[in-house]
């Protein structure tokens, strides 16, 4: 599934999903209005949603990818020597 993020979160996951991931929209915490502008955008443009759903689920394969992490992990223990 790959969907855009609606996101009224500030701090990193904002830093992690909006800015490095690219895969969604940032709103003002508690700002229904900021929030409508950011869905009626995503709704009016199908090629922004699906490039941002895209995005997300590119980023969540690189970054969170439970396989790829643990052999990251493997490879840190491995040359600690």
């Amino acid at each position: 599934m790959q969907l855009p993020v609606l996101l009224g979160v500030d701090g990193e996951a904002r830093e992690l999903f909006i800015e490095q991931g690219k895969c969604g929209l940032y709103f003002e915490p508690e700002n229904a209005e900021e929030l409508a502008k950011q869905v009626n955008l995503i709704s009016s443009d199908a090629n922004l949603a699906k490039q941002l759903g895209e995005n997300g689920r590119k980023y969540v394969d690189e970054k969170f990818n439970r396989d790829a992490i643990a052999n990251k992990f493997l490879e840190q223990l491995i040359n600690y020597n």
